[in-house]
């Protein structure tokens, strides 16, 4: 039996902020608390790229990270490919998504 994807596209032209209900909001949080995250994750990233205010607090957050004096350890039993991905990952730039347009 193949794989089937589920049709996903109708998301590329869906915009969740438009009618943008709190019971809408509860609704994409308890959906999340389930494990479904496509739709909790498709409103933040309208809203990081749409709202200042958003804007403003994962720029502060993230020079705020970048400041600190801090170094990546690792355990001497862990996976060390795993450890280098995982840090290289954590010290890529910031995402094109998450800078102001």
């Amino acid at each position: 039996m193949p794989l089937q994807r589920p049709n996903t596209t109708w998301r590329d032209w869906y915009i969740p902020l438009e009618g943008l209900t709190v019971k809408r909001i509860v609704g994409m949080e308890d959906a999340a608390d389930r494990g479904q995250f496509a739709d909790l994750q498709w409103f933040w990233h309208h809203m990081e790229r749409t709202d200042v205010t958003v804007q403003a607090a994962i720029s502060r957050r993230l020079s705020f990270v970048a400041s600190g004096d801090w170094e990546i350890r690792t355990n001497e039993n862990a996976d060390a490919m795993l450890a280098a991905g995982l840090i290289d990952a954590f010290l890529r730039p910031t995402p094109a998504c998450l800078k102001s347009p």
